[in-house]
């Protein structure tokens, strides 16, 4: 499963038409990363996950190595539904929120160091939208999770303290008390809507 994901391409600007092969392929994707996040949120799937290395796998999706253009031209652009921005945005929402699974299990600090390298992967991009002050649920995850490491492993602290973009996320104001102490939430691997609560739109 991871192969297969491994091996999505998205064109974002075709998939914000509504080209057929890259809706398709867009609609795998979705469905892969629900499948694997609900697996995480199992102590046999999530055993299964870390030993095939999965967010070394996220932190290296061929479908994100290129963000759109439009989104360093027109930061704002994220919040248009259907854009290429937005799109691109949404998808790397999903990640945050595998990673955000990764977390609800009791031995997540083994990959600690690997997710935060899903998160550094979109330096550029994260760093673009602090720099626009943009605010958007994708941001409000990022923020929430790499918040959640520093205050829970400590040994992850000189890592994001000797990156500015990681810190500068750290330091970012705390997200609203509903969504904090994220992976606390009653997570369930049998209600969809149970899956990650705080990300249900």
């Amino acid at each position: 499963m991871s192969d297969l994901l491994a091996s999505i391409e998205l064109d974002w600007v075709a998939l914000s038409r509504r080209q057929p092969q890259d809706v398709q392929n867009h609609l795998l994707y979705n469905s892969l990363m629900i499948a694997l996040t609900r697996f995480a949120l199992t102590d046999s799937g999530w055993e299964t996950l870390a030993q095939l290395a999965l967010p070394e796998v996220l932190a290296q999706l061929v479908m994100f190595a290129q963000p759109p253009k439009q989104m360093f031209l027109q930061p704002a652009s994220v919040k248009e539904k259907g854009s290429p921005a937005e799109l691109f945005l949404s998808s790397f929402e999903v990640v945050i929120q595998l990673c955000s699974a990764i977390c609800a299990k009791p031995k997540w600090k083994r990959l600690s160091f690997k997710i935060l390298d899903v998160v550094y992967s979109q330096t550029e991009l994260l760093s673009q939208l602090m720099r626009a002050e943009i605010k958007c649920r994708m941001m409000d995850a990022v923020v929430m999770l790499v918040q959640y490491i520093w205050d829970s492993d400590d040994a992850t602290r000189p890592v994001i303290e000797s990156n500015s973009m990681l810190t500068q996320l750290r330091s970012l104001p705390r997200v609203e008390q509903r969504c904090q102490n994220f992976v606390k939430k009653p997570f369930s691997f049998v209600n969809p809507t149970h899956l990650a609560p705080q990300f249900i739109r």
